[in-house]
């Protein structure tokens, strides 16, 4: 039995005789074999690291794409898209001890962002060279140039210790719509470090070789417990990263089944992210046209082509789970592993409907000036047809006297054409050529006005009821024009109700503040406006309609019972105005309309009486293209006791001036003339004689040019048609030195 224990003892002493060389063996030969191998263990750590930051630049990179695509659809300024980018980036560290961190230069050298430098921000770096004399921002610039992106070795402080100056790796990569070129990097002492490390656990193994495969098991467990820690939180900071993310996105497999949503198309989709995964890409991203499966296909099959570009897809409708609809702009790329084998696709889509529905806004403005310039057109040339009608018929009704059989026939004919007038000064008022908005008006006196002639328009089953509150209800506009903005909506509003009813006019004060004038179709400002409430409890408008409403010519009347001018002579003159007006209805529940109109500080101007008769004596050139319009305003200047010049357009004018500028008192002068216009003629007299007394005309109310000359020196402004009242006060005003500048 002791013979045994001694053989085994003497079995265990050879074994450690035997083992111990062999381990030593074993130890020196991989302690050699590891530096044998270091270089090459430290060029393939170095290349780990190129890839590292390469893709880690593309954190920063997607950042400033976002903000990007912020000032492309109008939601940030340039100058607010790139400070919000310079921020973001500033704040972002990684690495192991969270001190690596990206930098931003321009085109030019100039440092844009750095965070351990800010010294630097804001500097030209044309000239800096580091410890080996290396101007290695120029290097950077240069080769963004040539390969848009690439790496480059200079000395640099060690992190945020700028006493220490170590070498380091950059990798550089440009973002061409902004000329930024954004830099990050690792430092070859922390490669070095980490070459340092594997040799100390080499050399563990060593020491330890006689639990080899113990300590070899309990290596592979912990590497592989590191990897998917590692894994884990990279999940975690992607995870983190897409749900800052503003936009919608869904990863899919090579085979479109869902393999990741961040929260923004949850909610868009209306699927959790649990519920979602392994489901097809067409059951959770439903478009109205379906296309999703052809988003994934089309991304994957140009991918060989596109390298990883985005291939947009325009815009579409997306259904959501509970049958929700918004409009979408989608974009897609494929996701590619390192070997280059594609994975799958990454689908990014924005929810556009609020741009879709201002743009909707924008082609229905531009719809309704593109009408306004016709109706305007036309009613210019109409009003010169009834200026004629008009004005011979006044002058025809002066010259016959008290003969009644023929005066009732005149006097027909005059309530005919005017009533045509005030039908073309709706389409005057709808193509925003309205009448001087120079007065200060008071919005009340304007309603309870209206309200006068409505108890003769409505019936009395009918109930009108006023609530004026605004505490200040002066705006600067048109007595007139407002009046009719109040009556329209009323008319509009009693034919909406059958039997008994209710319209509501009630005033209010209120801000209207940056968010809202920003989502208006009119030119409206941040400031204090009236707002003027119209509504009823008829029938409502059908939501089809809403939209058309202020179109001219549009109703749903039945012929004969509206013209459709109504609305678009208030949509005119609200924007004449510089106000705002917003409608809601709902079928069966009535409608209630909304003006916002501009406030004034200013006082109510009593107006002085028109109806008196002037006339005078003196020389007055007419310069008017149309003969009929030409021939009338020289009768009622003979009929007011001036002597008439004529000339029969704008070049002709000049010439007569020329000749006979020192006979001629005033000028009568038409706007809209060919070959040589008013505006041409007036400047042209201006050079002749810088005192010429000149009287504008014009089928349209007023406008911008006729506001310019104004203020340049013509004396007033009268209106297609007119009555020779109104010329012969407006000639004796000017003669006489009494007329009142225009307030523009």
């Amino acid at each position: 039995m002791y013979r045994v224990k001694e053989i085994e003892k003497n079995n265990k002493r050879l074994w450690l005789r035997l083992a111990i060389p062999v381990v030593a063996t074993l130890a020196l030969f991989m302690y050699a074999t590891l530096f044998v191998h270091l270089p090459s263990i430290r060029n393939s750590l170095l290349e780990q690291k190129r890839d590292a930051i390469r893709d880690v630049s593309q954190i920063a990179l997607s950042v400033i794409k976002k903000c990007y695509q912020d000032e492309l659809k109008g939601l940030l300024s340039r100058k607010e898209a790139q400070k919000k980018a310079k921020d973001l980036v500033r704040s972002i560290r990684y690495g192991s001890d969270k001190k690596d961190y990206f930098w931003i230069n321009d085109m030019q050298y100039k440092t844009i962002v750095h965070p351990y430098r800010p010294d630097h921000e804001g500097r030209d770096m044309s000239n800096l060279v580091d410890a080996n004399g290396k101007y290695f921002i120029r290097e950077f610039v240069k080769i963004i140039k040539e390969h848009g992106a690439g790496y480059g070795e200079y000395m640099w402080q060690w992190k945020d210790d700028p006493n220490l100056i170590v070498p380091k790796l950059s990798y550089v990569s440009g973002f061409k719509p902004w000329g930024w070129l954004v830099g990050t990097g690792v430092y070859y002492q922390d490669i070095d470090a980490e070459v340092s490390l594997l040799i100390k656990e080499q050399l563990k193994i060593t020491l330890i070789i006689l639990f080899i495969v113990f300590l070899l098991v309990s290596f592979s467990v912990w590497q592989s417990r590191q990897a998917s820690l590692q894994l884990r939180k990279s999940k975690e900071n992607l995870y983190v990263t897409l749900n800052s993310i503003g936009d919608a996105i869904i990863a899919t497999d090579i085979k479109s089944k869902i393999t990741m949503m961040n929260p923004v198309a949850a909610k868009l989709t209306g699927w959790e992210e649990e519920e979602a995964l392994g489901k097809s890409i067409d059951e959770i991203f439903h478009l109205s046209n379906g296309d999703a499966i052809n988003i994934v296909e089309s991304s994957i099959e140009d991918s060989s082509n596109k390298q990883e570009e985005f291939i947009h897809h325009g815009n579409d409708i997306l259904i959501s789970r509970n049958n929700e609809q918004c409009h979408i702009s989608s974009r897609s790329a494929p996701i590619k592993k390192r070997s280059g084998k594609i994975a799958g696709t990454v689908i990014v889509f924005n929810d556009i409907t609020k741009q879709y529905e201002l743009e909707d806004q924008l082609r229905q403005s531009q719809k309704m000036e593109a009408i306004g310039q016709l109706a305007g057109g036309i009613s210019h040339d109409f009003n010169n047809m009834l200026a004629g009608i008009i004005g011979g018929a006044v002058i025809l009704s002066e010259k016959i006297g008290e003969n009644y059989n023929l005066t009732r026939h005149v006097d027909m004919i005059i309530e005919a054409a005017e009533r045509a007038s005030m039908l073309t000064s709706k389409l005057c008022d709808f193509s925003r050529k309205g009448k001087i908005l120079s007065s200060p008006v008071d919005i009340h006196t304007s309603i309870k006005d209206t309200c006068i002639m409505l108890e003769h328009s409505v019936n009395r089953s009918i109930r009108i009821v006023t609530e004026l509150n605004a505490k200040n209800s002066i705006v600067i506009g048109d007595h007139v024009q407002i009046q009719n903005i109040v009556l329209n909506l009323c008319l509009n509003a009693r034919d909406a109700i059958s039997g008994k009813g209710e319209i509501k006019i009630s005033t209010e004060t209120v801000e209207l503040d940056s968010f809202f004038c920003q989502n208006s179709s009119f030119n409206v400002k941040p400031d204090s406006y009236v707002e003027i409430s119209v509504s009823d409890n008829g029938s409502g408008i059908e939501s089809k309609n809403l939209k058309k409403i202020f179109e001219p010519f549009f109703t749903t009347k039945n012929v004969g019972e509206g013209t459709g001018l109504g609305l678009s002579a208030v949509y005119g003159s609200v924007k004449d105005h510089n106000g705002d007006i917003h409608t809601y209805s709902e079928l069966g529940k009535g409608s209630v309309f909304k003006i916002f109109l501009p406030l004034s500080k200013e006082t109510i101007r009593i107006e002085k009486n028109k109806t008196e008769i002037k006339k005078g004596t003196g020389c007055v050139l007419v310069v008017d293209d149309e003969p009929i319009v030409q021939k009338m305003v020289e009768d009622m200047l003979h009929l007011l006791g001036y002597k008439t010049l004529v000339a029969s357009n704008g070049k002709e004018g000049v010439e007569v001036y020329k000749k006979h500028g020192d006979k001629i008192d005033l000028v009568f002068l038409d706007m809209i003339m060919p070959e040589m216009n008013g505006h041409d003629v007036f400047y042209a007299l201006m050079e002749i004689n810088s005192d010429v007394k000149v009287l504008l005309a014009s089928g349209f109310s007023f406008d911008t040019s006729i506001s310019k000359i104004i203020k340049d020196g013509a004396s007033d402004f009268i209106k297609k048609p007119f009555h020779y009242i109104e010329l012969g006060k407006a000639i004796a005003d000017i003669l006489d030195k009494k007329t009142d500048k225009i307030d523009i």
